[in-house]
């Protein structure tokens, strides 16, 4: 569960808990991940060891390591390949400030869905049946799409982040795959005994008295 290669990242959180211009990770010193369901509690662990001594940590946690927590959570069996359950790379001392530039270029192919019409109509239909059925009240329907890539996750990652203009953009790159997130989404923060969610969607702003008016109110 535990790798030394150089691989490198960085952060850019709109949070008092991190520098303006972000934090960047020219390598990690070491890296956490599992594989498998039963490694997720154990690698857990460790980061919040690491984290406690002092140590960054900059990673993922895919959908599919949700029954580790709760078997009752279903999901797929695992994530795409090469992509592990669960990624952390950690480092004591990252970089202030946004990763330099890289003068070289990227492109990107032509973006092909991986699913066709039909396939969409139909999951449509089950979303409806499963909140006519009271098994949710909502459920976002995507679905993947596939393209080739060439150049520099890095290049990629900054013309993403200038487009978007996102609060909360990340990157990390390894030698079997790199992730480039610029989202306008808060999932959580920890701040001592508060937390902050800022969701993108399906929300509304909370109402002027203590008590929420929503219909799914307790």
């Amino acid at each position: 569960m535990m790798k030394t290669f150089a691989t490198m990242g960085c952060l850019d959180f709109r949070s008092p808990a991190t520098p303006a211009g972000g934090l960047y990770f020219d390598r990690f010193e070491y890296v956490l991940e599992a594989r498998h369901l039963e490694q997720v509690p154990d690698v857990f662990a460790r980061l919040e060891r690491a984290v406690a001594a002092g140590s960054h940590a900059l990673g993922f946690v895919a959908y599919e390591a949700a029954a580790a927590f709760d078997s009752a959570l279903m999901t797929h069996a695992a994530p795409r390949p090469p992509l592990p359950l669960v990624w952390f790379g950690l480092h004591r001392n990252p970089q202030p400030g946004p990763p330099p530039e890289d003068p070289t270029t990227c492109a990107f192919g032509p973006w092909q869905p991986l699913w066709n019409r039909l396939a969409y109509e139909e999951s449509f239909v089950r979303v409806k049946e499963h909140i006519r059925d009271g098994a949710t009240y909502q459920l976002n329907l995507t679905f993947p799409l596939r393209t080739t890539f060439s150049g520099e996750p890095g290049v990629a990652y900054r013309r993403l982040r200038e487009a978007q203009a996102g609060a909360y953009s990340a990157l990390i790159v390894t030698p079997d795959w790199a992730i480039a997130s610029a989202s306008p989404e808060l999932f959580f923060e920890l701040r001592g005994r508060e937390i902050t969610v800022r969701p993108m969607k399906g929300t509304r702003r909370r109402a002027g008295t203590p008590c929420s008016t929503s219909p799914f109110a307790p």
